[in-house]
């Protein structure tokens, strides 16, 4: 068996998006609802990268090995960091690289590498920020994912005076969206100075500069916000109906 490697992907992110739309609309009876599928794209997409980011912080020797021994002598010039990226996706995978984290992991952060270094070196505010999302946000991306439809994966009730009072409610589940949501935001943001400052566009075109860094990371600027807005809607409406509304 044969698989792209690009292909592999889109598979992972459309599966994930059309079994939370499935799940959405036959568990809240004909609901699709923009923001709900917007966020499933994002959160399924997140989840993959945080399977990721937990190999960057296992195998970053492996990582840093690739890159250096492999990928910078067979392609030394900047100028040829675009062929090699797009090599990586149309690399047919074999049954067990497909299966595995430290192949993903040295793909896909050995290529990013020749265009942040960053993502080779353990001492870098890149590693451990990205690092850090996949063991922060991994469960809570899952949690948020399936909670947007179901929340009764969460609740419990306590007993006050023989009264039971539910804790789960729209309210929480918007907080921790905020709290979820920002860090990503701002990770993100600090992560696009740090490679301005350090200069790691220069010598590259800006297609190159927009599609592999801006493209990339701006997913993690944009849908973050989306998810605070809808978050602070829940908890200002005391409802899901953002994520729950029927749109069409």
């Amino acid at each position: 068996m044969a698989l792209y490697f690009g292909v592999a992907i889109v598979a992972v992110l459309l599966s994930g998006v059309a079994g939370s739309a499935y799940y959405h609309y036959t568990q809240l009876s004909g609901v699709i609802n923009f923001y709900h599928l917007a966020l499933a794209f994002f959160l399924t997409l997140n989840v993959l990268v945080c399977l990721w980011e937990i190999g960057l912080g296992l195998y970053i020797k492996d990582i840093k090995k690739y890159y250096e021994n492999t990928l910078l002598k067979k392609y030394p010039s900047r100028t040829e960091h675009f062929g090699a990226t797009v090599n990586v996706f149309l690399h047919r995978m074999s049954l067990g690289e497909l299966f595995s984290l430290k192949f993903w992991s040295e793909r896909v952060w050995g290529t990013y590498s020749l265009y942040d270094p960053s993502y080779s070196n353990h001492e870098s505010y890149g590693f451990f920020i990205d690092v850090g999302n996949g063991w922060s946000t991994l469960l809570v991306s899952m949690y948020f994912l399936v909670g947007m439809t179901d929340t009764s994966i969460v609740r419990y009730t306590y007993s006050v005076e023989r009264t039971d009072t539910q804790v789960i409610d729209p309210l929480f589940f918007g907080m921790m969206g905020i709290i979820f949501f920002y860090q990503m935001f701002y990770g993100t943001i600090i992560y696009f100075v740090q490679f301005i400052y350090h200069g790691r566009y220069k010598g590259r075109t800006v297609f190159e500069v927009a599609l592999f860094v801006g493209l990339n990371n701006g997913l993690w600027i944009l849908f973050p916000l989306m998810g605070m807005y809808c978050s602070a809607t829940m908890i200002r409406s005391n409802s899901f109906d953002i994520v729950r509304k029927n749109h069409y």
